[in-house]
């Protein structure tokens, strides 16, 4: 245990490769999960992000974010994200997760990024990065596709404390 410790405080790559493993084997069982929920109006039946061509539209059109303009929000880098998603894969719900699986892993990251550039240390940064990881409540944006919205936004915040 000694040894496991010396390596993790030594390389750093060790300890981020440990969050995003430990992330990457949590939420493994997501990527089969389906559509679900407010994804049938926002993405399946969303004929706006059908075409990359809307892009610099969701900028400006708060009515694209679903195919009912009455649903409208304005949450332009979402629905550019979810657009880039409908090109790789179309609708298949495995790349949707993943996007949000590696957003969620960024964050961890960030997490114990902000904790080593707080001088904590090494071993309590990568606690504090394995907890935001591994907590449950984080569960809900990395399964549901539509919260992908909160993983843009942690990502935006967490990216601007670790800068």
């Amino acid at each position: 245990m000694k040894r496991l410790y010396g390596v993790l405080i030594a390389h750093r790559s060790v300890s981020a490769l440990l969050l995003v493993a430990c992330t990457a084997l949590l939420y493994a069982n997501s990527l089969d999960n389906g559509f679900q929920y407010d994804d049938r109006h926002s993405i399946v039946e969303n004929p706006h992000i059908r075409d990359l061509g809307n892009l610099s539209a969701f900028f400006y059109d708060p009515t694209l974010f679903s195919r009912d303009a009455d649903k409208a929000m304005y949450r332009p880098l979402l629905l550019a994200t979810l657009a880039l998603n409908h090109a790789w894969s179309g609708y298949e719900p495995y790349s949707y997760h993943l996007i949000n699986w590696a957003l969620h892993a960024l964050c961890a990251l960030l997490v114990w990024g902000i904790l080593l550039g707080a001088q904590r240390p090494p071993c309590l940064a990568l606690l504090g990065g394995l907890l935001f990881a591994l907590h449950p409540l984080c569960s809900e944006p990395v399964n549901y596709i539509s919260s992908r919205s909160e993983l843009l936004a942690a990502t935006g915040a967490l990216a601007a404390l670790w800068l």
